[in-house]
């Protein structure tokens, strides 16, 4: 298969499919010049304060009591509900999305490939990463999940017959354990508790796990697996938000008739914790130290422990710039500290993160490319195998996702990237082994053409397999010279020897 690179995003000789791709890539457009800064309408569809809600009098939250929280500890998403508000950093999560290509679900980096993680999504968010994906099954009437699962009728009015989610601000002023007039809690029985938790757990799946680009709305059809939340849950939450975001990334980069996408979606908790533990690009000062293994990891970034007087608008091309020249040694490979007393969620989760296969959240079927990122798991970068086609069609996708679940129950035993290199031994290990530096790094430097390709990272100091790959170039061009020269000489010699002979 013909490889071709032609510097735009760096990453190794790619096919033909996806240097025709590229021309309805994000990137494309900040190549050309046509994408030099986001609009200021540009938004994060996250809605980060979910729990609040703010009128001409006061600020509510929505609090629960002592027997909701019973319910989200016994359920096993107490840690992720610990999580406050966190201030985003717009146009840092703009300039990283732009670097994501969908044929391998990571990002392209002058330092090689990275991406978000099982492992990641464990210690950052706390949830659980391993158990049945989450599928909708269950078709029935929005109407009929509603009155089940949360013992009242759906919401009425203009464009709500037949519709599947429910907004944020319905759950709240429907399920809030407040009243209007006081802060006193409202005597309830148990089955109206179970149902306001359900309803709770709702709402932070529709504003903060799964926010989509309806607004602040959340889909009815997970109802269902908050049927019983006296017992631990048996799906794989951690998976199904991972694969949402990748979703999402997918669709913000892709372009239409050089107009770029301005409203990204997914967890931008997960995805901004994320480069904050992994890049010191934008990252404010915290107030808790990374030694103190705190869990979830998230808990260190929250707008009470941390300087957010750096969220300005209008540096997404200096965030591109400092994401376009990122060394291996500025990178943080492996940011989480697992203490003795750690949970057994974050300690059994590093081995449960390292598998390449699907992962899973209802339609959406992706691929978690754990062989891509090695370094991510203190492992040395080998070449990677092709990537797993990744799908989030709604057609067929009952047949694809039932097709993909015997592989997800073994996917550690058949799909595990665990012995396919050795640990980091040495600082020099992070750059990858000498024959993944070399496919990584050559498309960037020099073409067959003997011409420097992409000026945006001519800044980039030159390693050792750069330096390596320039003085083969230099090499072959030496010999070719010579050749031409060795020629001449041979032309010369015959006519010598022809006009020797005449005479």
């Amino acid at each position: 298969m013909e490889h071709q690179n032609d510097g735009r995003i760096p990453g190794g000789p790619t096919t033909q499919r996806e240097f025709e791709e590229r021309k309805s890539h994000v990137s494309e457009l900040v190549f050309t010049g046509k994408l030099y800064d986001y609009p200021l309408d540009a938004r994060l569809r996250e809605h980060g304060q979910w729990r609040h809600v703010k009128n001409d009098v006061e600020a509510r939250k929505w609090e629960l009591i002592s027997e909701q929280k019973d319910l989200v500890e016994s359920f096993g998403f107490n840690y992720v509900d610990q999580i406050e508000f966190m201030q985003h950093d717009r146009d840092l999560l703009f300039s990283l999305a732009e670097r994501w290509w969908p044929q391998r679900n990571t990002f392209q980096l002058p330092v090689g490939e990275m991406t978000v993680t099982l492992w990641d999504v464990a210690n950052i968010l706390g949830l659980p990463i391993t158990g049945h994906p989450i599928y909708f099954t269950d078709r029935s009437d929005p109407n009929v999940l509603i009155r089940r699962y949360l013992g009242v009728s759906g919401p009425t009015g203009p464009g709500q017959k037949g519709r599947s989610d429910v907004s944020v601000s319905w759950l709240r002023s429907n399920f809030m354990f407040l009243d209007r007039t006081s802060d006193a809690p409202v005597v309830v029985d148990e089955n109206r508790i179970v149902c306001c938790t359900r309803a709770y757990l709702l709402a932070l799946c529709g504003s903060v796990l799964f926010p989509n680009g309806t607004g602040c709305k959340v889909s009815v059809r997970l109802l269902p697996f908050f049927e019983n939340l006296k017992q631990k849950t048996p799906h794989a939450w951690g998976a199904a938000v991972l694969s949402f975001l990748y979703t999402c990334l997918t669709e913000f980069v892709k372009t239409t008739s050089n107009t770029c996408n301005t409203n990204l979606t997914g967890c931008m908790l997960l995805l901004q914790v994320w480069s904050y533990e992994h890049f010191a690009i934008g990252r404010p000062v915290t107030h808790i130290s990374r030694e103190t293994g705190i869990f979830p990891v998230a808990k260190r970034w929250t707008v009470d422990e941390v300087d957010q007087a750096h969220c300005r608008t209008q540096v997404a091309p200096i965030y591109r710039s400092q994401f376009d020249s990122v060394e291996h040694t500025e990178v943080t490979w492996m940011p989480y500290i697992i203490r003795l007393d750690a949970p057994d969620m974050q300690r059994t989760s590093y081995s449960y993160s390292m598998h390449r296969y699907y992962i899973i959240y209802d339609y959406r079927t992706m691929y978690h490319p754990a062989d891509r990122v090695l370094r991510q798991f203190g492992m040395v970068q080998i070449i990677p195998n092709d990537p797993l086609p990744s799908s989030y069609a709604v057609a067929q996708a009952h047949a694809r996702v039932n097709s993909l679940l015997p592989g997800w129950e073994s996917r550690l035993e058949y799909y595990s990237v665990g012995n396919l290199s050795r640990q980091v031994q040495t600082p020099n290990d992070w750059l990858g082994d000498f024959a993944y530096r070399s496919w990584w790094g050559a498309p960037r430097v020099c073409n067959r053409d003997y011409r420097f390709e992409e000026p945006r990272f001519t800044n980039r100091a030159i390693d050792d397999t750069s330096m390596h790959i320039i003085i083969n170039r230099l090499t072959d061009f030496v010999r070719f010279t010579l050749s031409i020269v060795n020629c001449n000489i041979l032309l010369n010699l015959i006519y010598l020897m022809s006009m020797f002979l005449v005479f």
